[in-house]
């Protein structure tokens, strides 16, 4: 390689980063899109050099699937996991609403087939907002498949059940803040009353 294409490349990656950079500070909710054509190969650009960006712009769903493509399993269930726990990306209140609302929950099957899909979907058509619902979904889903996958290429069991314990121990601390926010609004409610 000459010196010259050593310059293009060395201009070209900085014109990269500076375009995610870009992308962060003003188009914040285009990044993900950007970083899954950058992992599915479309547009190339370093993988660790997206993550340390994405992850100055603290970019969570972004830096997930970069850690998940880069075989950082635990990582990966991290950052989605902390998706769970940022109030100001999830509103437990509104979820718990829209669940309360809803005739019918969908089923959770961790895998589902084309029909279970179907029924959810349907379920999903009863005019009610829901996405929440779908949102908390689709991040358990992503921590079991990534839970699974490491435990399938990780031969090692002390790792994979520590994949695993994570994950749930994550999630029921989610699970028992919730409960303290809603004992909480609760009291809160009652004292008003009184």
């Amino acid at each position: 390689m000459s010196n010259t294409d050593k310059e293009k490349a060395l201009s070209f990656m900085s014109l990269q980063s500076q375009h995610l950079r870009l992308m962060c500070q003003n188009y914040p909710e285009k990044v993900l899109d950007r970083v899954q054509e950058i992992t599915k190969g479309k547009i190339k650009f370093a993988l660790d050099k997206c993550l340390e960006i994405c992850e100055e712009f603290k970019q969570i769903e972004a830096c997930a699937i970069l850690t998940n493509k880069m075989t950082n399993y635990l990582s990966s269930a991290t950052w989605y996991i902390s998706l769970l726990t940022k109030e100001d990306l999830f509103n437990y209140p509104i979820l718990i609403k829209q669940v309360s609302q809803s005739p019918k929950i969908p089923h959770f099957i961790p895998y589902p087939g084309k029909n279970e899909k179907l029924k959810n979907k349907d379920i999903m058509k009863n005019g009610l907002d829901q996405s929440l619902i779908i949102r908390f979904d689709y991040i358990v889903r992503k921590v079991m498949k990534i839970c699974a996958r490491d435990s399938t290429e990780n031969f090692s069991e002390e790792t994979i059940d520590k994949m695993w314990f994570f994950a749930l121990d994550q999630i029921f601390k989610i699970k028992n803040e919730q409960i303290k926010m809603l004992k909480k609004i609760k009291d809160t409610k009652v004292d008003n009353i009184t």
